[in-house]
Order: structure tokens, then C-alpha cells, then sequence
């Protein structure tokens, strides 16, 4: 899953820098949701796109080792 998505981000630059930008815009919007509202229900914003990050830093430390750009 780590190559794949490292040749996927490699591959559609715009649709990784749009993947990312959208989880940013869920972290940010769960942390304003949660500052105003303060219902604890918004910080499953803050833990959901862990996992995607996690991939993404992975799959860029692929890339930067295995990939030629």
C-alpha cells in the first residue's frame, strides 16, 4: 500500500496535493467545531486522518529512497 500510493503521489502530483489539503481542512474544521461547540464528539476529526497521514510520511520516505523524480 506504501509503493502504491508513493507512484500515485508521484504520478497525479494535484491529486495528492488535494488529498492532503483535505484532510488538513477536516483536522482544522474539527478543531474549530470543537473550540466553539465544545462537544467531544468533534475530535474523532483530529483521530480519523491520522492513519492517512501515517501513509502519506511512509509513502514520501519511499519515494525520497526508491523513486527518481
Amino acid at each position: 500500500m506504501i509503493r502504491s500510493y508513493a507512484l500515485f503521489s508521484q504520478k497525479y502530483k494535484k491529486s495528492h496535493y488535494f488529498i492532503v489539503s483535505a484532510l488538513l481542512l477536516a483536522i482544522v474544521g474539527s478543531i474549530i467545531m470543537l473550540l466553539s461547540e465544545e462537544k467531544i464528539i468533534f475530535s474523532i476529526g483530529l483521530v480519523l486522518p491520522a492513519l492517512p497521514f501515517i501513509i502519506i510520511a511512509r509513502a514520501s520516505d519511499y519515494k525520497r529512497k526508491y523513486l527518481n523524480d
